[in-house]
């Protein structure tokens, strides 16, 4: 199975536009363990970004599900993503579909959807599109011009 790269809904594998968002999905990704995430919304808070610079600080961006989109609302689609920066990024330096969150059994990753400014992690390499790093707790994450502290919730 495939899922859509902007809500997370699966996907029949001939399907390239989702029935939820009418993204189109040329290039889902395809993958046994991201198959049995949940993504839907759960009732406790697995994770959360907290904002140090750019912003609010100290506001948190709480996640929910397995799968968690972030990025500004999408007034074409009437699309919000799960940390949702619009009311944060007032230059419009983090993308519409910037980057997610994905919950796994051995831990949590980030990774950037080809976004115009890019996702930084530990301030150390901007991440390449497309691939899964390792975010770990404390981790920080710099969305555009945005920074965050990645926190695990136990």
């Amino acid at each position: 199975m495939k899922f859509c790269l902007n809500c997370g809904k699966f996907l029949n594998i001939e399907n390239t536009v989702c029935s939820v968002c009418e993204n189109i999905n040329l290039n889902s990704i395809n993958n046994e363990e991201i198959e049995k995430l949940n993504t839907k919304k759960g009732d406790y808070i697995i994770a959360k970004l907290v904002l140090k610079k750019g912003g609010t600080e100290g506001r948190e961006f709480p996640i929910y599900s397995d799968i968690a989109n972030i990025g500004r609302w999408d007034p074409y689609l009437d699309s919000h993503p799960e940390v949702d920066l619009s009311d944060e990024d007032i230059d419009a330096k983090v993308s519409r579909k910037h980057a997610r969150i994905i919950k796994k059994d051995d831990g949590f990753y980030i990774e950037d959807f080809s976004s115009r400014n890019g996702t930084f992690l530990n301030r150390e390499f901007r991440l390449v599109k497309d691939n899964h790093y390792q975010i770990k707790d404390q981790d920080e994450v710099i969305i555009g011009n945005i920074f965050f502290k990645f926190q695990i919730v136990k």
